[in-house]
């Protein structure tokens, strides 16, 4: 059994950025992080971006807590599950998504 948490991203990110974040901050991190792959990383999670730039006060932590829990944790887990179940393995997967009723998170 192997398993994330839904906003497994979150706490990194809302505890190294504790304020709201810009676009272009947003946008410069992504490039920092991920360089010559940052173009589809982008892409690949545009349709969230566009609902947060829709938004009244737009803050692009829930974006990047996104990919940073995905890159981190949920794909590395489904990767490993797929070589397990490859191997021969059973294997189960699971997101715990229970909201958190952390201020500020």
């Amino acid at each position: 059994i192997i398993g994330t948490n839904a906003d497994e991203g979150t706490v990194f990110v809302f505890t190294a950025f504790p304020t709201r974040m810009s676009k272009i901050i947003y946008q410069f991190l992504v490039w920092s992080f991920f360089r010559t792959s940052a173009r589809k990383v982008l892409k690949m999670y545009s349709p969230l971006a566009r609902r947060i730039s829709d938004s009244h006060d737009p803050d692009y932590r829930q974006v990047l807590s996104r990919i940073i829990g995905d890159y981190l944790f949920r794909c590395p887990n489904q990767y490993f599950a797929k070589l397990l179940s490859q191997a021969g393995s059973r294997v189960f997967l699971y997101e715990f998504a229970l909201p958190t009723r952390t201020p500020g998170f």
